[in-house]
């Protein structure tokens, strides 16, 4: 077909206006960069996007960007959804697996859809491009034979850190595969000046950590006791002269009207209710795009998150952060960065968190230091990734407009 005609790009596992902040900026940055990748190389492009449940009022949907139906197994199963017909129609499907999900770590019913969604790309001979993401961990044997058949079948695989590389390596794929990184560092901002001389520190309480996971029984066998940090430090931060304490939120679940009771994934509530506690804190307000976020993030002077994307929104905008690992994809990612500035929350101990975060706060300029050091290469690893789309944009056929 003529190079002129448009490239129908499935987004697989995107979600425009995701309640969850960080997949909604995995989204839009992966939909700018794929935009500057077709228009180096010389194509038109149309996307349309393939993930979960977006809340009820999106807003803000970029250009060329069509809400298409969302991944679910019982749906698929039942026959009720239109998912693989839809990614039948497209001429390239890029897969972004919400950043982490392409791993057996979250149940067997989220990933037997990762793998089945990818088949239906590979099975229809469609170009599946896996862009940057967390490589696993695969702990069944099961689930590493199919990763590896899936890898193996793709036009090019992008791990987003050095661990998932590692990844990559020790399962002995063939197919092309490349270290870049995620995404969201792209994310376009406008940021936000936010009022008064005071210091302004914000803090993002993970409801998902606050809560101790979906289980409520420390389901991430992290080492800190988490809320008592987190109550700790406003009590540290709301005693000094000088500086202004904001919570803030990275995952909205309220903002769904059909949930009718409080999500351990709901920062924003979870805050609110901390507010109430501690009135000397402030209270950000509720984000409605990653967008937002970021650009309200970026009026900050010091950050501390246990929401990655939350880190990547201070970190690309040279704001010193310090993030609240508990998965190895905070550990993976800082570390390819040359960043050591984060807590380990399933190594320190709850006092040792707190007293590490105070005195990275009054070393802050040197955490600015290693961001800026950092931002090169982040660049260089986005313009790896950027450049092997061009190449894979340029073979790709099109489709009639």
């Amino acid at each position: 077909m003529a190079a002129a005609d448009i490239i129908r790009t499935g987004l697989l596992w995107h979600t425009v206006g995701h309640n969850n902040l960080g997949i909604d900026a995995l989204t839009r940055a992966n939909i700018q960069i794929l935009g500057r990748a077709a228009a180096r190389a010389g194509r038109r492009i149309s996307f349309v996007t393939l993930g979960t449940e977006p809340k009820a009022d999106i807003g803000n949907i970029p250009d060329g960007v069509e809400i298409g139906p969302r991944l679910s197994l019982t749906d698929a199963l039942r026959r009720r959804s239109s998912v693989f017909a839809d990614i039948g129609g497209c001429d390239l499907v890029v897969d972004i697996g919400e950043g982490d999900s392409f791993s057996d770590l979250y149940g067997s019913r989220r990933f037997v859809m990762q793998i089945l969604s990818k088949m239906a790309a590979i099975r229809r001979n469609i170009p599946l491009v896996l862009a940057p993401q967390t490589i696993g961990p695969f702990a069944s044997p099961l689930a590493r034979v199919a990763a590896r058949h899936v890898i193996n079948r793709s036009t090019a695989t992008f791990a987003r850190d050095h661990r998932s590389m590692r990844v990559l390596s020790e399962m002995g794929i063939t197919a092309p595969t490349a270290e870049a990184i995620d995404v969201a560092f792209r994310l376009g901002h406008s940021p936000v000046r936010h009022p008064g001389s005071s210091l302004k520190v914000g803090l993002n309480v993970s409801a998902l950590l606050y809560h101790q996971g979906y289980t409520g029984k420390n389901q991430f066998a992290m080492t800190i006791d988490y809320r008592q940090m987190i109550e700790t430090l406003i009590d540290r931060f709301t005693a000094m002269e000088g500086v202004e304490l904001s919570l803030f939120a990275h995952v909205l679940e309220w903002q769904t009207p059909i949930n009718t009771t409080v999500s351990p994934e709901d920062d924003y509530t979870t805050s609110r209710d901390i507010q109430a506690r501690f009135p000397k804190v402030r209270l950000a307000p509720a984000f409605t795009s990653a967008i937002a976020a970021k650009s309200w993030i970026a009026g900050m002077d010091f950050v501390i998150s246990g929401r990655m994307h939350a880190c990547i929104a201070a970190y690309s905008t040279g704001v010193p952060v310090v993030p609240i690992a508990y998965s190895r994809k905070f550990n993976g990612l800082f570390e390819s960065l040359g960043y050591p500035f984060f807590i380990d929350g399933k190594t320190a101990t709850t006092k040792s968190a707190v007293e590490t975060v105070m005195t990275w706060f009054d070393e802050r300029n040197g955490l600015r230091s290693a961001i800026a050091a950092g931002r090169e290469l982040v660049e260089d690893k986005l313009n790896l990734y950027e450049d092997r789309l061009v190449e894979i944009l340029r073979s790709v056929p099109g489709s009639d407009a």
